[in-house]
């Protein structure tokens, strides 16, 4: 309501007043589900017969596989740390407080 008092248009307001303070909130939403999109892979891929890490994983775990089901169990880990290090990047980004070591 002050912004809109000192006379600033509406795009104005959005861009500079309402993405500032809700983008370290929506980061951390997709920083998370990023996660669940690596676990749904497997379900997607084994229901439509897609090619893919997803698919592989449920044919090693049929076929006992054990070194396979943990490399690509790795790689799934390796990749959520890797976003999860995007996000909190992204934090020290947006968050000009957060750039000050106290």
């Amino acid at each position: 309501m002050a912004a809109r008092q000192r006379g600033l248009s509406e795009r104005k307001i959005i861009i500079s007043h309402m993405l500032k303070n809700s983008a370290l909130p929506t980061i951390t939403l997709i920083g998370a589900q990023f996660g669940f999109l690596f676990g749904g892979t497997l379900l997607v891929e084994s229901i439509f017969s897609l090619p893919g890490l997803g698919n592989l994983m449920v044919q090693a775990v049929r076929n006992h596989d054990l070194p396979l089901i943990q490399g690509i169990a790795l790689v799934f880990c390796v990749m959520t740390l890797l976003i999860n290090t995007v996000v909190d990047v992204l934090y020290v980004v947006l968050n000009p407080k957060l750039r000050r070591a106290q």
